[in-house]
């Protein structure tokens, strides 16, 4: 975990686009908190960036992969 994380021991709000966040999540299971929060952490405030927005009537709700990446991914599990 990033030395500069730090995760508190009660209800709150947790930041899940954070670089930490599962390495937060893994240190309170570690400890066996019943909950924790975000709110001294100096990446509370890092928000996630997205390309385009999707909403709940959209055709195709899923994120479309770049053909390239398809294939890299394709010829990867055939070797």
């Amino acid at each position: 975990m990033d030395s500069k994380a730090n995760p508190k021991p009660k209800h709150g709000e947790r930041n899940i686009y954070c670089p930490n966040y599962n390495d937060c999540l893994d240190y309170a299971i570690e400890n066996s908190w019943r909950s924790w929060n975000c709110s001294q952490c100096p990446h509370r405030a890092i928000q996630a960036i997205t390309e385009c927005e999707y909403h709940l009537t959209d055709p195709d709700p899923y994120y479309v992969l770049p053909v390239h990446v398809i294939r890299e991914r394709a010829r990867e599990s055939s070797e």
